[in-house]
């Protein structure tokens, strides 16, 4: 039980906010009532991230070097509720992408919406985060996945080493 416990802890925990930075084109400061799946969607890219670079047996309890230490920060970092760049996965930069489609803060975000809107994310998180190179998002048409179209998207993407990347932060107002 308590492996579990220390297992289960250990997962990044997204959910409702308020009183964050407004929201664009808003006059939200909180997701409360509308951004139930916006959450959903981070927290499964944050465990994605989480067994990417820190491995399926990685805890917060466990001793961790300082590359997992900097990792385990810079994971965290990139969802924090900040209009910035340093946040590609906020849901400031999420609801920013939703306006693409048609989505503003306050609509409630389905699950193939969200898909898309963090495959976009992902998809520009490198040229913020080199880090992040290393990650795509396959989002599967019409009920099926397409084998080819998924090595294709796991191939396309360059390597780069594990260093975290760090800029100087600038706002999400397009």
């Amino acid at each position: 039980m308590e492996m579990f416990k220390r297992d289960f802890t250990s997962r990044i925990w997204l959910t409702y906010r308020r009183e964050f930075p407004v929201l664009a084109g808003s006059a939200f400061t909180t997701d409360c009532g509308w951004g139930c799946m916006l959450r959903s969607g981070q927290m499964m890219l944050a465990q994605s991230l989480v067994l990417h670079f820190l491995g399926r047996d990685w805890n917060i309890y466990k001793d961790q070097t300082e590359v997992q230490k900097i990792h385990h920060y810079q994971i965290i970092r990139w969802f924090g509720d900040q209009p910035t760049v340093m946040s590609p996965f906020s849901v400031h930069r999420l609801v920013n992408i939703g306006q693409n489609s048609g989505k503003k803060a306050g609509d409630w975000y389905g699950p193939a919406s969200v898909a898309h809107i963090l495959k976009e994310a992902v998809d520009a998180a490198p040229d913020l985060h080199p880090l992040l190179e290393q990650i795509c998002i396959y989002v599967g048409q019409d009920c099926t996945i397409y084998k080819q179209d998924v090595i294709d998207i796991c191939t396309s993407r360059q390597t780069s080493s594990l260093q975290p990347v760090y800029k100087v932060p600038t706002t999400y107002n397009d």
